[in-house]
């Protein structure tokens, strides 16, 4: 699964390893930057994520595995 922030500076991507990964645009809106982007994970016995979404107003990702859901802030 794959999602944009609202504000389009923010990719989140849903592995099959059970980790969201997070990249940021740089100044020219660019996400350059992909051999380090940051990594969150859904924890023991989720599987691979089903599903990435931000909140509307872009301070929360959740991520959906096979036991549940996760929620992170974002700053």
């Amino acid at each position: 699964s794959v999602t944009f922030s609202a504000d389009g500076k923010t990719l989140a991507v849903g592995c099959g390893d059970g980790t969201v990964r997070l990249w940021q645009a740089d100044a020219a809106n660019k996400f350059s930057n992909l051999m380090n982007p940051t990594v969150l994970s859904l924890g023991k016995n989720q599987g691979s994520v089903g599903a990435v979404r931000f909140s509307p107003d872009g301070s929360m990702l959740g991520a959906q595995g096979h036991n549940g859901i996760r929620l992170w802030e974002v700053h």
